[in-house]
């Protein structure tokens, strides 16, 4: 978005603030720590979703986790029931591609600006289907 999450809540100010997708008008976050309260698994991947943003912020000024391990996202992408299963489907035009990756790389910070978005990291990393469809677009 090109904004930091102090332009929004008192919490993680100079955080970006990514983009989740087109509904709603909140901020979620996904990390690392069961920790913080309020957090839901993401599948058993490592990762979590949501959260006390107050919570989040004391444990970590508390020294017990890292600011630098949560990505924050203004709203999300909501498919209804049935939907996503269609988009992933093989043999479809589909919309969205479906990988595991470790928390490590999906958590991984920038060094620069200039450094590849990590959507394209991943398709490079993946190869095969991924990387092609990023390269027959135009993407990478």
């Amino acid at each position: 978005t090109g904004r930091l999450m102090g332009d929004f809540i008192d919490h993680f100010h100079s955080r970006p603030l990514l983009y989740g997708g087109p509904e709603g008008s909140s901020i979620t976050m996904v990390h690392p720590y069961p920790q913080v309260p309020g957090s839901k698994p993401l599948e058993d991947g490592g990762l979590y979703l949501g959260g006390s943003f107050e919570g989040a912020q004391e444990w970590v000024e508390e020294g017990e986790g890292s600011s630098l391990r949560f990505r924050f996202f203004l709203n999300r992408i909501v498919w209804g029931e049935g939907e996503l299963p269609a988009e992933l489907a093989p043999g479809q035009a589909r919309a969205w591609l479906a990988l595991r990756c470790s928390p490590d790389l999906v958590l991984s910070e920038s060094d620069s600006m200039e450094e590849k978005p990590l959507w394209v990291k991943i398709a490079e990393l993946a190869g095969g289907e991924m990387e092609a469809l990023g390269r027959a677009h135009d993407l990478i």
